[in-house]
Order: C-alpha cells, then sequence, then structure tokens
C-alpha cells in the first residue's frame, strides 16, 4: 500500500516538475523520505540546491513566510554532490523533521532545534548533537544529527538504496 502511493507520488510530481537533475533526484528522495519515514504528512516543499558556504551550513529549512508560499528546504550543492548519499539523506530527513513540524503547529519552546523537534528526529531514527558525536547537546541553534544504525532512516535508506535509485550517477 505504501509503496503503490509512493510511485503515484512520484508519477505526478514528474509530470508537474522540470527541474535539473540534482534537484529532480533531491524531490524524489524528499517523496520517498516523506512515504516511508513521515507517512506523507509533509507538506510539497520548495527544494533549492545552492552555494550555502556563506550560511555556514549543509542545509537549512525556512518556513514559508507569508503562509501562502510553500516552505523551502536548500542543501548545499557541494555537499550533494560529494558527501556520502546516505548523510545526504540523512541531512534531508533532518530538514523535513524542521518541515513537518512546522506544517503541523509543532515548533515550540526553543525554536526550530527545540524539544519537539528532537523528539521528531529520534521517532525517525537520527540523534541530534551539537557535536557530530554521541553525547552532544540535543537541542540549540547549530545541530547535526547520527543515524541510529537499525533505525527508521537507516531502514528507509536500505530501501531506497535497493530500489536502484541514486542521488548521482
Amino acid at each position: 500500500m505504501r509503496e503503490e502511493r509512493f510511485q503515484r507520488v512520484i508519477a505526478l510530481r514528474d509530470r508537474i516538475y522540470a527541474e535539473d537533475p540534482t534537484t529532480r533526484a533531491l524531490r524524489y528522495a524528499f517523496d520517498f523520505l516523506n512515504t516511508h519515514l513521515f507517512d506523507d504528512a509533509i507538506w510539497p516543499c520548495h527544494l533549492r540546491v545552492d552555494d550555502l558556504s556563506q550560511e555556514g551550513a549543509v542545509g537549512f529549512f525556512r518556513p514559508a513566510s507569508t503562509g501562502d508560499g510553500p516552505d523551502e528546504i536548500a542543501l548545499d550543492r557541494t555537499y550533494v554532490r560529494t558527501a556520502d548519499e546516505r548523510d545526504v539523506l540523512a541531512t534531508l530527513a533532518h530538514e523535513l523533521s524542521h518541515a513537518h513540524d512546522a506544517d503541523h503547529g509543532l515548533v515550540g519552546e526553543g525554536g526550530f532545534h527545540g524539544p519537539t523537534w528532537v523528539a521528531t528526529m529520534k521517532r525517525i531514527g537520527l540523534e541530534p548533537t551539537d557535536t557530530g558525536m554521541a553525547g552532544g547537546a540535543q537541542t540549540g541553534t547549530e545541530l547535526t544529527h547520527l543515524i541510529v544504525e537499525g533505525g527508521p532512516f537507516d531502514l528507509a535508506y536500505r530501501a531506497f538504496k535497493k530500489s536502484g535509485f541514486r542521488l548521482r550517477p
């Protein structure tokens, strides 16, 4: 059932979006992770692949400012092209966690890296950390994540890999 629903979403998106190959691949990954980790609960976002070196981040989430347009997820172009595919998808899932919480009014105390976001990240199998190592602070302004082996993200990535689709040729 979930796989059939995912294939219908992909077919529709392929007809709607005419994007560069990298953004198109990330849109496929967005849909895959939205289906497999969030039960299609995240609303469509504008995906952007750009040079984020000035922001000092490999990805970020920006909620729609007017409430009319879509939220935005941006990933750094160099990171997407050179980092391990699993890490890129984990970063996308990190940003999707922000989108999920924003879409459903779950951004509360602590802002975008607050306790509610931590709970969402843990639910999908990513462990927040400010150091990039286990035991780091889980809330704050500049956070990354660790992949929980055998957790939901790890299993979703294995399914993604098994599907034969790749972010890069």
